[in-house]
């Protein structure tokens, strides 16, 4: 009866470990086994040895043979072998305890091709466990998925184990298995390494194979006989290769074991020139090159295989210039395997929707994501699953799902999102493409909402609204104050062209450059695609280009596409060279891109915001690399990316550093502030100077000592410019805001110390720190507790705020502290400020420039602090008029808002008009104001259509949108055919450069309170047109300076801008007067000196009144 296995053991001239091997066999507890000891021409007493066991165990079969080599005798060992599983055992190790008996029962129980452990290595002093199958060759990728343990795999799925040590020993193989394939050892005599071509042919050939943690052998290290010692054999490893290679032509192999050799091909050699001597390297090295030259000559170099240094110097031997070969990691090298083909589903030729699923790892998330796609109420898409690397159980998950959907599976290891889309794209045969995470999932309406809009609108692209779900509580809570990063700031069109709904996205930060975000056609896609080397950030390149290139575009302003929010790593770290390099070659597609639209404003503003974020992304990981990264990127990018890298690198500008160390100084002092405070002891505070320290002491005792009487004596100085605290209600940075900023700094250069405070942090500290205005936060408006649905955030939005007494009563000591004399109240959500200067007995002014409010503060709260105040001022009559209707006892003095004076443009006076370009300005999208401005489309649009020739551009800017606002707006846009043509913009901070690509300005809501907009679109002398009850009206004289309508509606608008358009001589007139106009008397330095003179006058009757 034959045994259940066969232990093949080569012996040479080992007499000192002979012993000591066998005893360690024929202890094992499993007995059923037979070892077939081959004496290869043992000059020792090696065979006296081998006699002496077989004598004693029946086990121990002896086969003596003139010597001819290792594989020569493993060969003959092999065909000896009776036993239904063969393993090997060198005669200088010795066998773990019950080692044979795990790896059997594996084995057998999965039916197993081979099952390989791992060993323990040991020599004279020290014994160590050497994982052999996670410890690969340093030269494999690092994309290529980990090995399993205890699972079956098949070795073409998981190609890391070629990269394994062979440590052939370590395994057990089915008999009939290597004899089904012919798996024998290359017998090359005096020749080693007959275990590289071995395992290299088991690991072709199986389709089932196991790992296992199990240590096997018990390795020695420092015998004198072992072949990993001996440098004598200079071509042997060559010759290996040689029979790798025989062995794949004599199974008409797949290409990808031949990749796979060629890959193993280098790093054996290079291994392997390190051993030889001088002598030899040299004619070792032309092996080498003749070799690897070959390789390429067949089209067996896969750069995918190779890391960047590994790929040149592969290349340097090979003496291929890199510099002209393709030999960086493009999609056209490397071939998706299509391991599950799509079933012919009995549909039409080609679904609606393609359904694209990248996973690597992501065995805890993808059920959930697939069962979405399963419950779909559309039932028009096929699903292509695209493998990127799995080592858990990600890639049995989607196996099964696929076996029984209509789905194709395909594994691209160590590709990127990019290089997966567009594999998977040529697989697809939808006309739609849906990018689904395997985090995330779709609402169970999703397609069917996205197919009507598709169909209804005729579209190309679709920017799905995103929700955002929390992974656990835990997370819930940490990221709830936040609410849904993805959620929208307004509502966006159904329809419009991709660059129009891309601007209005990107003004209002509401554009994610993710694919998954979008649905898009797949010959949009095709258009789309970027060449590039590095690909690791071109999904991001690419959600880019498909908005920009779609000619019909959407939104969806519902939570269609629901985004996982979680602390588990779900997508796989970039190496941060690469990631860099691709950062680099992405500026250059976005400088392309900028060039070709430099004459659309709109559109090249916000691709230049995004270039921008994209640079500074950049300089941020190149800031965080190590100088090996650093050299990487130096070594590896083009020469144009290296003149990126350049700007990159010394493209820090002078402000942005005196801000960054301005911060952090004002970080170390908030710091020692809290330090003293809390009394502790700190090495700056033990370093002040005694008579600092003394000082510092004096002033709190008299502060403690007379508290009281500091408190109701008012804070008298004798001077004449106040020190003012400027309370704004926003941190936005908005036109208005901006230009509050550059008040308190032209108040400042004139002698009045100003400090600005903000309710949050917010763009405009940029601006303050720019301009060197030093500021505070104190967030007055704490916001309330969002609402939800479960675990799923809102889909837009909309925050609501309550009033914080507690920061309310650390303003007001902060009012105290440093002695402010007056507090300057900005709008009606600036009021907490005159309650905190109540509560420090300190004076306040309220100035109302805009009707905008967050609901904080109660109607209520702001007639109390109006109460408190002493006095008020107006942005205009109109304003002025407002607050009278709100307190009729109120009495406001008006300063009408100015521009920014250093942003003064000449006239571009252009005369053909046959594309007009307007700007529609109103504080407050509401009801009203949008069936005013629906009127001006109006008359907008039939003016083009009289006049064949003539088209027309249109940007509505608005501080605040409102949703029921925006839906008549929509509506109006949508049935005069213009959704190609008009933009709806919330607050800019561009507004001057946006004047001057402009020619013609309409303000003509009655609800607006300031002249600041109107001003400025009279400095780029761009021509007014106004209504009568709108704030302008009062600062421009009808007919010379601007025009006012006496009327809103579609005919008098329509006869006002046809004015403008046929009287270009008048026209001109008009817009030089009004420059002049807005030049002389209403610059924001005028507005500074005038409220200066007047926070003077208010100061010193406070004075004389105290």
């Amino acid at each position: 009866m034959s045994p259940k296995l066969s232990i093949i053991m080569p012996v040479c001239n080992v007499e000192n470990y002979l012993a000591d091997c066998l005893d360690s066999a024929l202890r094992q507890s499993f007995q059923d086994v037979e070892i077939i000891c081959i004496n290869d021409g043992s000059t020792d007493g090696s065979l006296e040895i081998l006699h002496k066991y077989e004598k004693q165990d029946s086990r121990v079969k002896v086969i003596d043979k003139p010597n001819a080599g290792y594989g020569a005798a493993m060969n003959d060992g092999l065909d000896a072998a009776t036993g239904t599983y063969v393993g090997i055992l060198e005669s200088d190790d010795y066998v773990c305890e019950h080692a044979w008996e795990k790896l059997y029962a594996l084995a057998t129980k999965s039916n197993l091709d081979i099952v390989k452990g791992c060993y323990l290595q040991f020599s004279e002093t020290k014994e160590s466990f050497f994982n052999a199958i996670t410890k690969v060759d340093r030269h494999c990728p690092t994309w290529l998925p980990q090995v399993p343990f205890d699972t079956v795999f098949t070795p073409k799925d998981y190609p890391r184990c070629f990269w394994m040590n062979p440590s052939i020993w370590t395994g057990i193989y089915k008999r009939d298995f290597l004899l089904k394939n012919n798996i024998r050892f290359n017998e090359t005599p005096g020749a080693s390494y007959q275990d590289t071509s071995f395992a290299f042919k088991v690991w072709v050939s199986a389709e089932r194979a196991m790992a296992t943690e199990t240590p096997v052998i018990h390795y020695r290290l420092d015998s004198a006989f072992s072949s990993s010692n001996s440098r004598a054999k200079v071509f042997a490893v060559c010759d290996e290769m040689d029979e790798c290679e025989e062995f794949l032509d004599s199974r008409n192999s797949d290409g990808l074991f031949y990749h796979i050799l060629c890959a193993l091909r280098y790093k054996t050699y290079l291994w392997n020139i390190g051993r030889v001597s001088a002598a030899l390297k040299l004619s070792f090295l032309d092996r080498m090159r003749g070799d690897f030259l070959r390789d390429i000559e067949l089209n067996r170099f896969d750069a995918h295989l190779f890391d960047d240094a590994s790929r040149e110097e592969y290349l340097a031997i090979a003496g291929v210039d890199s510099s002209s070969s393709d030999s960086g990691p493009s999609q056209d090298q490397q071939t998706p395997i299509v391991l599950i083909p799509q079933k012919d589903s009995g549909l039409e030729e080609s679904n609606l929707f393609t359904i694209i699923v990248p996973f690597a790892n992501n065995e805890r998330h993808l059920p959930e994501c697939l069962e979405s796609i399963e419950s779909q109420t559309c039932k028009e898409y096929e699903v292509v699953l695209v493998d990127t690397g799995s080592s858990d159980g990600s890639f049995p998950l989607a196996s099964e799902y696929a076996s029984r959907n209509n789905t194709t599976l395909l594994r691209l290891h160590g590709a990127t999102a990019y290089d997966a889309i567009i594999a998977a794209s040529r697989q697809a045969s939808g006309n739609f493409i849906q990018l689904l995470m395997p985090s995330d999932r779709l609402e169970s309406d999703a397609l069917a909402s996205i197919s009507d809009q598709l169909n209804d609108y005729d579209l190309d692209l679709v920017v799905h609204g995103v929700r955002a779900y929390y992974e656990t509580p835990f997370v819930e809570k940490k990221y709830q104050k936040k609410g849904n990063p993805f959620a929208s700031h307004r509502l966006y069109p159904s329809i419009s062209t991709g660059e129009l709904l891309f601007a209005e996205m990107e003004e209002a930060d509401d554009f994610h450059d993710e694919i998954w975000s979008m649905v898009f056609s797949k010959e949009l896609l095709k258009k789309a695609a970027i060449p590039s080397r590095y690909t690791e950030l071109n999904d991001h390149l690419l959600a880019l280009q498909l908005i920009l290139l779609a000619n019909r575009a959407g939104c969806s302003n519902r939570g269609t596409y629901i985004r996982r929010i979680t602390d588990y790593p779900i997508d796989k770290p970039v190496e941060p060279a690469k990631k860099i390099l691709s950062r680099l070659e992405g500026l250059g597609t976005l400088q392309n891109l900028l060039e070709s639209r430099d004459d659309d404003y709109l559109v090249w503003h916000a691709l230049d915001a995004f270039c921008n974020e994209w640079a500074r992304l950049c300089r941020v990981d190149y800031r965080n690399a190590n100088t090996a990264q650093r050299n990487e990127v130096l070594r590896c990018c083009s020469k144009e990316a290296e003149r990126f890298l350049t700007a990159i690198r010394w493209g820090v500008r002078p402000d942005e550093l005196r801000i960054s160390y301005e911060r952090r100084g004002n970080r170390l002092q908030r710091e020692l502030n809290e330090a003293t405070k809390a009394g502790r002891a700190v090495k700056t505070a033990r370093n002040l100077s005694a008579r600092l320290r003394q000082l510092r002491s004096s002033a709190k005792r008299l502060t403690q000592l007379g508290g009281k009487r500091t408190q109701e004596t008012p804070h008298l100085v004798s001077k004449t410019s106040p020190k003012t605290l400027i309370v704004l209600d926003s941190a936005e940075c908005s036109s208005e805001m901006q230009s509050c900023v550059i008040l308190a700094r032209i108040l400042t250069e004139l002698g009045e110390k100003s400090t600005v405070v903000i309710p949050e942090k917010g763009a405009l500290e940029v601006v303050l720190n720019t301009e060197r205005v030093p500021y505070r936060i104190f967030p007055i408006f704490k916001e309330a507790p969002r609402t939800t649905d479960g675990n799923t955030a809102p889909i837009k939005k909309e925050p609501t705020f309550a009033f914080d007494r507690k920061v309310l009563a650390k303003l007001a000591k902060y009012i105290e502290e440093e002695h402010f004399d007056i507090v300057h109240c900005i709008n009606y959500d600036g009021l907490y400020g005159a309650l905190a200067a109540a509560a420090a007995n300190v004076p306040s002014i309220f100035h109302l420039r805009s009707s905008i409010r967050t609901g904080a503060m109660s109607d209520e709260i702001i007639t109390d602090a109006l109460s408190r105040v002493g006095a008020i001022y107006a942005a205009s009559d109109t304003a002025a008029r407002t607050l009278s209707n709100r307190c009729p006892r109120v009495s406001a003095q008006v300063i009408y808002d100015g521009a920014e004076p250093h942003k003064f443009y000449s006239l571009h006076g252009r005369t053909n008009l046959d594309h007009l370009r307007a700007v529609f300005c109103v504080e407050a999208l509401t009801k009203s104001a949008a069936e005013i401005l629906s009127s001006a489309l109006a008359a907008v649009s039939e003016l083009t259509q009289k006049r064949s020739g003539t088209t027309c551009s249109i940007a509505i800017i608005a501080e605040r949108l409102d949703d029921n606002a925006m839906v008549i707006l929509q509506s109006t846009i949508a049935e005069k055919e213009l959704s190609g043509s008009v933009g709806v913009f919330g607050s800019r901070s561009d507004m001057p450069e946006l004047w001057h690509c402009s020619d013609i300005a309409l303000m003509i809501s009655d609800e607006d309170l300031s002249v600041s907009t109107g001003v400025g679109a009279m400095m780029a002398g761009v021509p007014l047109l106004c209504a009568a009850n709108n704030p302008c009206s009062e600062i421009i004289e009808n007919g010379a300076t601007g025009c006012i309508l006496a009327e809103t509606n579609l005919a008098t608008i329509e006869s006002a801008i046809e004015d403008v358009i046929d009287n270009s001589a008048p026209t001109h007139k008009m817009s030089v007067d009004a420059q002049q106009v807005a030049r002389f008397c209403y610059t924001l330095e005028e507005t500074a000196r005038i409220i200066h003179q007047l926070h003077k006058d208010f100061f010193a009757n406070q004075i004389a009144t105290a």
